[in-house]
C-alpha cells in the first residue's frame, strides 16, 4: 500500500502494529503504509496535499505506517486548513519540528538535529521512544517526551545557561519564535 487508505480499509491489511490500540476518537483516519521522505521542509498543508484531501471538517487522523524523514522542518499547522493528527508508527527524523494547535504522535524515537518548538497551550507532542534533540522549547501543551538535550518550560520561565546570547528576553523568558527562525536558519542557539 503506497496510497492513503481510510483506516477501517486499511486496518485489515496492516501487520501487527500500535494501530492495536488506535483511539477512536477521531472523525476520520487515513493510513499510508511505508516510510515518507521529504528533502526540504515538510507542512501540514503538504500532507493534506500528499493525501489528495482538503478541508473536511472532521478531526482527521494521518498515520503513517513506517518512518518520517524531513530534510528541513517540519512544521504541522502551516497550510493545514483545520486541527489534526499524524501519527508515525516509526522514527521521526528532521532538522527542525514545529508544532502548535496539531497533534503529533511517534510511536518510535526521534531525531530532531536542532529545536522541537512547542509553544502552545493547546495540540499534543507525544514520542514512544528516546528523543535526541539539543532543544525543546514548550509552553503549556501536552509534551510527552523522552529527551537527551535541554527541555524549557517557557510557562515557569526555565532557561539554560547553555543557550546563546539573544535567546532570553528582558522578561527573562526564552525568545521561542526567534529561537525558531535561528534554528531555521542554521544559526546556533546553544553554546558548544
Amino acid at each position: 500500500m503506497t496510497r492513503w487508505e481510510k483506516f477501517d480499509v486499511a486496518y485489515a491489511v496492516l501487520p501487527p502494529s500500535p494501530f492495536e490500540e488506535f483511539d477512536v476518537e477521531f472523525d476520520a483516519a487515513l493510513v499510508r503504509r511505508g516510510d515518507v521522505h521529504a528533502d526540504g521542509d515538510f507542512t501540514g498543508g503538504d500532507l493534506y496535499r500528499m493525501a489528495g484531501v482538503g478541508s473536511t471538517d472532521e478531526l482527521t487522523a494521518f498515520v503513517i505506517d513506517g518512518d518520517l524523514t524531513v530534510g528541513g522542518t517540519l512544521d504541522l499547522d502551516e497550510g493545514a486548513p483545520e486541527t489534526f493528527a499524524l501519527m508515525v508508527t516509526g522514527t521521526l527524523r528532521a532538522a527542525v519540528v514545529s508544532v502548535d494547535a496539531t497533534m503529533l504522535y511517534v510511536y518510535g524515537g526521534a531525531v530532531v538535529s536542532r529545536l522541537i518548538h512547542f509553544a502552545t497551550t493547546d495540540g499534543t507532542l507525544s514520542i514512544g521512544g528516546t528523543t535526541d534533540c539539543p532543544l525543546t522549547i514548550y509552553d503549556d501543551g501536552n509534551l510527552e517526551v523522552d529527551s537527551t538535550g535541554h527541555v524549557l518550560n517557557r510557562r515557569f520561565g526555565e532557561t539554560s545557561p547553555d543557550l546563546v546570547d539573544g535567546l532570553v528576553r528582558d522578561d527573562g523568558w526564552v525568545d521561542d519564535r526567534l529561537a525558531l527562525a535561528w534554528a531555521r536558519d542554521g544559526k546556533p542557539l546553544l553554546r558548544r
